[in-house]
């Protein structure tokens, strides 16, 4: 049986941040070559990634920022480069997102039908 699991929120951001890094090398990279006029299929490429990279990096931390304000439970953003064990009795200063349990997603599910039901007028 797999031991529960929970979000290590130091090896996300660490994750991301190497990702920003490797999209500032790409800016770096494209500001040192020159361009001479015509399309560069490397420069295209460079251009490509830098911009895919950070659009994908922007969106986690849309997500993340989302869990750590408790509006969406973390199992959404476990995966295997951030997953940690999820025991208490485990001693550092990792913060640990805990998924949440089947009654907190049920008890977070109606109050957002209550909340959408209360814009609509109650309909």
């Amino acid at each position: 049986m797999r031991k529960r699991e929970a979000v290590s929120l130091s090896y996300e951001l660490a994750d991301l941040l190497e990702a920003i890094e490797g999209a500032r090398l790409h800016i770096w990279n494209l500001q040192e070559t020159p361009s001479c006029g015509t399309p560069n299929p490397a420069r295209v490429q460079l251009e490509a990634s830098s911009a895919a990279t950070l659009a994908l990096v922007a969106s986690r931390m849309r997500l993340l920022r989302r869990v750590l304000a408790g509006e969406l439970d973390p199992a959404i953003v476990l995966s295997d480069h951030n997953a940690i064990a999820a025991d208490d009795s485990i001693e550092d200063r990792d913060l640990r997102l805990l998924p949440w349990s089947p009654t907190e997603v049920r008890q977070h599910a109606e109050a957002e039908l209550e909340e959408t039901r209360g814009r609509r007028g109650g309909r």
